[in-house]
């Protein structure tokens, strides 16, 4: 029996070298994720919704599965829900891919914060969970009102402005000098005959516009709920036709007296030249910037207002290190653009500590039963 338990524990001895010179076994099943993160490209603001919001995660072998906020009530918000100025509860659930495993000391980051991690018992999902307050956004112009050709007297002229997180608009029209700035309800007042629809928010039109408005100027402001921030949209100019005055009839000319002539002959006055009408400065255009940059996990591009998209290509990440022990930090050159990932390390680690444990348990157990057998007592002759 002692001879039997000598080569077990010799065996087992053996077996623990080897793991220790070899590292990770080859046996071991799954790999260990110790870290993870999840971020969206958008933020939680008041009067966005959950469902705009889309969460990722750039944690290799990981998977992001479900999304839930819950308010200071407890109650779960819909995926058209508005957020309000309060704080929330945010849950993202991430499940491990086929051949990864959590765990169940993992890490958990938020938009690059800590957070609050739960991990299952197989080790095949994490939540991570923290309180978030959604910041109030002024309302942000994303389409100008564009001045449009002259019209004849009597004519119409509508415009459109459109901004984010707007919750009600107000049209003002403005003097050609800028010494009257004038509501829509005081415009129809001033102007006799004229009809304003702004029902809309960023939304006018203007029915029967007299030519007194021509050179007047019109722009957007927006509100949002509570009416403390606002924004304006650039000017556009209403431009209307004046009809040009019917000149009289040119009066007759009275036929100056024949001069009688002198001896010496009148010296001609010549006429002053005629000097050129200085040119009027061409106007500086003003210039246009670009859309701010779009982007998803891969790409990036431009979108204008109409539509068009330009600037599109894939990200070039640079790496650097995170600002956590064991992430790194990658940042597109073009669109600024940021993800996170967990530097690469030896991920089996775990696996291979809680193996030499069980080793090293099995161990203390058979040397214990080792001494605790009983010896063969010698027969006396």
């Amino acid at each position: 029996m002692y001879r039997k338990l000598s080569k077990l524990l010799t065996l087992l001895l053996t077996v623990m070298l080897l793991v220790s010179a070899l590292g990770a076994p080859a046996f071991a099943e799954d790999v260990i994720i110790e870290k993870v993160l999840a971020t969206s490209e958008k933020e939680a603001v008041v009067m966005r919704t959950p469902g705009e919001i889309t969460f990722t995660t750039s944690t290799t072998g990981a998977t992001v599965s479900s999304v839930a906020w819950m308010d200071s009530k407890g109650k779960s918000l819909s995926a058209t829900d508005a957020f309000k100025q309060e704080v929330y509860t945010l849950t993202v659930t991430l499940t491990a891919n086929d051949g990864y495993c959590f765990s169940q000391t993992v890490l958990g980051y938020l938009y690059g914060k800590s957070a609050n991690v739960s991990v299952s018992m197989d080790g095949k999902s994490v939540s991570l969970r923290r309180n978030i307050e959604p910041p109030v956004w002024s309302p942000i112009v994303i389409k100008q009102p564009l001045t449009d050709p002259a019209i004849e007297p009597g004519g119409l002229v509508s415009y459109v402005a459109t901004a984010n997180f707007a919750t009600s608009s107000k049209w003002l029209l403005i003097s050609p000098d800028g010494s009257e700035t004038l509501t829509t309800k005081e415009a129809a007042g001033r102007f006799n005959g004229i009809t304003i629809d702004d029902a809309g928010i960023g939304r006018i039109i203007i029915y029967n516009v007299p030519a007194e408005m021509n050179g007047w100027q019109i722009m957007c402001r927006f509100y949002e709920s509570t009416n403390v921030y606002s924004s304006d949209t650039q000017k556009a100019t209403i431009q209307v036709k004046v009809p040009e005055a019917t000149p009289g009839p040119s009066p007759e000319a009275t036929p100056e007296p024949t001069p009688e002539p002198s001896a010496a002959p009148a010296e001609e006055t010549p006429a002053p030249e005629e000097s050129a009408a200085p040119e009027a400065p061409e106007a500086t255009p003003v210039p246009t910037l670009p859309p701010l940059w779009k982007h998803n996990e891969s790409s990036h591009w431009r979108e204008y207002s109409d539509g068009t998209v330009t600037d599109q290509g894939e990200h070039h990440l640079s790496w650097s290190q995170g600002e956590n022990a064991g992430e790194e930090k990658g940042v597109c050159s073009e669109c600024g653009y940021t993800v996170y990932r967990v530097s690469e390390d030896n991920s089996r680690q775990d696996v291979k500590g809680k193996i030499l444990i069980g080793l090293g348990v099995v161990t203390g157990v058979l040397m214990m039963l080792s001494l605790a057998a009983p010896k063969k007592k010698k027969k006396r002759r």
